[in-house]
């Protein structure tokens, strides 16, 4: 079963030579297989706990592994296979098109992924139409399609995506929201989002809150 286990995850920062405690102590086992939905108030620590989660930023004391692999140990490449990130902004090159974009991960990790793979992502995301163009010539909704694309092109075990629909309409991320839901289906990739929305993160089998600095199980 693909899983991340947290233990005795701490973080804090420090400002102003004070020091700020984000997360406390968080100990858990989270189901990587389905769909996962980390909720909290503004502040509360999800973006924090996500980057953490990802390898992107280490915590002030505790561990995280991925199927029992330590993921501040591992190797770029290593990682990639294991784990990949969706930012709350597309973060997509502007100089490079949208299928340049995409295929980035593939062409720096030869060893994960397949081009047959990605295709059939393009073609389940419909953004056939879209591999032309540059980010510059897209819809906020469009880029958001094209950087979750691109974070599951080396087929990671799981995606993290933090608020991904955060910044659009509510059609947009009504669209948005069902896609990575067919995504799940479809390719069998665990999907762990921090979200505001409620009732995207109720479509989802297991579900998350941090509040007062701890994470907490919501739909056990």
């Amino acid at each position: 079963m693909n899983k991340i286990k947290i233990i005795e995850l701490t973080k804090n920062y420090q400002s102003n030579k004070q020091n700020q405690l984000v997360l406390d102590n968080l100990n858990a086992e989270i189901n990587l297989t389905g769909l996962t939905s980390l909720q909290g108030k503004s502040g509360s620590g999800k973006s924090t706990l996500m980057h953490i989660l990802s390898g992107l930023l280490k915590p002030t004391s505790g561990r995280v592994l991925v199927n029992e692999i330590e993921i501040y140990k591992t190797k770029p490449i290593e990682r990639s296979s294991l784990i990949s990130f969706v930012y709350q902004f597309h973060a997509l090159l502007e100089n490079l098109s949208v299928y340049e974009n995409i295929y980035l991960p593939r062409k720096i990790h030869k060893s994960y992924g397949s081009d047959e793979f990605i295709n059939d992502l393009i073609n389940q995301c419909k953004l056939e139409k879209l591999l032309k163009k540059y980010p510059s010539e897209l819809s906020g909704g469009e880029k958001q399609r094209v950087s979750i694309v691109r974070a599951l092109s080396n087929k990671p075990k799981c995606v993290l995506l933090d608020e991904p629909t955060g910044n659009l309409d509510d059609e947009t991320s009504s669209s948005v929201q069902e896609m990575c839901l067919d995504i799940n289906k479809a390719f069998n990739i665990g999907m762990f989002v921090a979200t505001h929305d409620r009732g995207f993160a109720s479509k989802m089998q297991y579900q998350y809150k941090i509040e007062h600095k701890s994470l907490m199980v919501i739909n056990d």
